[in-house]
């Protein structure tokens, strides 16, 4: 979150909006219904799950011969690997923006309201018969514990968060450690008259 503390600021301020209570401790764990009101946090956690997938490439077998759109052919049981970081830069499928995380590029800006993706264009948990089985509890997992943790932490890398490098593997683990410092953020105490 601190290479894009714009991003962190919207997300604290959607929840003072929609759930002050997580800031004055009214609220300790938000619920699953309470976590659905909130839309930009949502959007940055989708934003960085397309652009840092936990995976680096997804792996498939082709069921019959074909020809792929740039004249590719690829005969049936060949292995096809697709990667997940590649797709996540596409500038045709995200824009000439693709390298940068933006939130909003998952809200709908007419209704406010998500976007309903195209599950080969978001293929972060995989698509079609082989998609995630779970990826809604993974997301909800994610809302709810960032929910609780940046309405009550300040959560910053120790190193400069751009000079951050991955590893390539099966997933995309940070190369070496991830020292954090944690600082608790004031409680905002409410009256009640």
């Amino acid at each position: 979150m601190n290479r894009h503390p714009e991003v962190l600021r919207k997300i604290r301020a959607e929840m003072r909006e929609k759930l002050p209570g997580l800031f004055t401790g009214e609220i300790r764990v938000p619920t699953q219904e309470r976590i659905h009101n909130l839309v930009y946090l949502e959007a940055a956690v989708k934003e960085d799950v397309r652009f840092t997938p936990s995976t680096g490439y997804l792996a498939r077998k082709a069921v019959r011969d074909t020809t792929l759109v740039d004249g590719t052919f690829v005969q049936k049981c060949q292995p096809i690997m697709i990667s997940s970081y590649s797709s996540a830069r596409n500038t045709k499928t995200w824009g000439e923006d693709a390298r940068d995380i933006k939130p909003e590029r998952m809200i709908d800006p007419k209704t406010g309201k998500l976007r309903l993706l195209s599950p080969y264009a978001y293929s972060a948990f995989g698509s079609g018969p082989h998609a995630c089985i779970g990826q809604k509890l993974s997301m909800m997992q994610m809302k709810l514990t960032l929910a609780t943790l940046l309405s009550k932490y300040d959560i910053k890398t120790v190193e400069d968060p751009w000079k951050l490098t991955y590893e390539f593997s099966i997933t995309i683990p940070v190369k070496g450690p991830l020292d954090v410092v944690i600082t608790p953020l004031p409680v905002t105490c409410v009256l009640i008259a």
